[in-house]
């Protein structure tokens, strides 16, 4: 159907792999320009800059779209996960909550807050949200991982790995889920179940680094220091030969810093970091990259030379780029 938008947006699955950012753009803001009143093709238009990193412009367009069709849940929805993805928590939670105002039983929306609340912290609310949307529309594979994540930061790790195993045997089989059961595992002081874990994951997707990087974990945690440096070796090499791929992302450019601190290269770790900033990356990048070092190497490796410096200067440039203008 040539009038649906949503029929279009595989392409920008194309174009981001080929990292062809203007010609994405450019395709988007014609289809804005043939279906000036439809709020689907302004919020396709929002994804592609969100999807290329144009910020501003993603949520001046997300605001067109809404303009258009006030009532649109679906635009609506699109609107709050991607505040939520760019920690905009606050405007996050106005969307869900319109969302719920004006479909109480609109169970993607309580999920959507659910991830909100995770985000700022406010576990039990986050839980609490997860239940209600379980309760409109049973089996949802994700929302019960998401409820696990939730039960995993709040130390209760008997849930959170009932809910890691339900979410899988409903057929969520991501990398993530993967990774999220090993490391409850290992949280269970259960190592050998832990790397079976990360095992399958590194099946799953034998290319990514960060299965390999949770393997070491375990294997340190097994006391086999010569694996677990082996494995983060292997992270190491694949995160190196993404390097300036298509799929190299930002995000790819903290974790191999985080690799380069595990493995005590810390010249290397600063390049890495250094090669982040170079790029003028927007502020959720900079707060993932922070959340990483704090929550993931610091959980495991809280003397980690290197690891209090690199945090500190992340957190300096955040402070300097970013003072008081969140949505840039």
């Amino acid at each position: 159907n040539p009038n649906d938008p949503y029929a279009y947006r595989g392409l920008l699955d194309v174009y981001q792999q080929g990292q062809q950012d203007e010609k994405a753009i450019a395709f988007f803001e014609a289809l804005t320009c043939r279906q000036p009143a439809n709020a689907a093709a302004w919020a396709l238009l929002a994804e592609a800059y969100q999807t290329f990193f144009h910020l501003t412009e993603a949520r001046a367009a997300y605001a067109t779209a809404l303009e258009r069709e006030p009532g649109n849940l679906q635009v609506l929805l699109q609107r709050a996960v991607f505040h939520k993805n760019v920690y905009l928590l606050p405007e996050a939670l106005a969307d869900a909550n319109r969302c719920i105002r004006l479909d109480p039983r609109y169970a993607e929306a309580y999920a959507c807050r659910g991830q909100v609340y995770r985000n700022m912290r406010q576990y039990e609310r986050a839980i609490a949200d997860y239940n209600h949307s379980l309760r409109l529309k049973k089996n949802q594979g994700w929302v019960i991982a998401n409820r696990g994540l939730s039960y995993y930061c709040l130390k209760r790790l008997p849930q959170a790995l009932a809910d890691f195993q339900q979410a899988y045997q409903l057929g969520y089989h991501n990398l993530w889920i993967h990774n999220r059961l090993g490391e409850t595992y290992l949280a269970l002081d259960r190592p050998s179940e832990a790397l079976d874990w990360f095992i399958r994951a590194i099946q799953v997707n034998e290319a990514d680094p960060e299965a390999y990087f949770s393997g070491a974990l375990a294997q340190a945690a097994l006391k086999n220091p010569g694996t677990s440096r082996d494995y983060v070796t292997q992270a190491i090499h694949r995160a190196e030969r993404r390097a300036g791929g298509p799929s190299w992302t930002l995000r790819d450019q903290y974790h191999l810093a985080a690799y380069y601190l595990v493995q005590g290269d810390l010249p290397a770790a600063q390049a890495a970091i250094d090669g982040l900033l170079a790029q003028d990356p927007p502020r959720f990048i900079l707060l993932e990259a922070i959340e990483v070092l704090d929550e993931e190497l610091g959980r495991y490796f809280a003397r980690l030379d290197g690891l209090k410096a690199m945090q500190a200067r992340l957190e300096s440039y955040l402070q300097q780029h970013f003072p008081a203008n969140p949505g840039d």
